[in-house]
């Protein structure tokens, strides 16, 4: 069993989506490709603010919940890697792709 197929079935995400995810908020904060200086240092203190509030609302054990879509996603992910080896390979792989 590989460590992508343990995470999966435990819930866990893996490091790359979280840091596609911060990736992906540093292009939105600065919306454009090649920052000025001065729009870059602006920006990176803007996220490092927006960082520790998460970092104490995490502390505080302050938790949101996610959107619905999300929650339904993951458990359908979730079931569908539980459900590896109980079927044909070609099913699985299908059923991983449409998700």
């Amino acid at each position: 069993m590989s460590v992508h197929h343990a995470s999966g079935s435990d819930g866990i995400a893996s490091n790359t989506n979280c840091i596609e995810g911060w990736h992906h908020g540093l292009q939105a904060l600065f919306q454009c490709h090649h920052p000025t200086a001065w729009t870059f240092m602006s920006g990176i203190q803007r996220d490092v603010q927006h960082q520790k509030d998460l970092f104490f609302q995490g502390t505080a054990e302050a938790s949101h919940p996610s959107e619905k879509r999300y929650r339904v996603l993951n458990d359908r992910v979730t079931r569908a890697v539980v459900a590896y080896g109980r079927a044909e390979v070609l099913v699985y792989l299908r059923s991983i792709a449409y998700l």
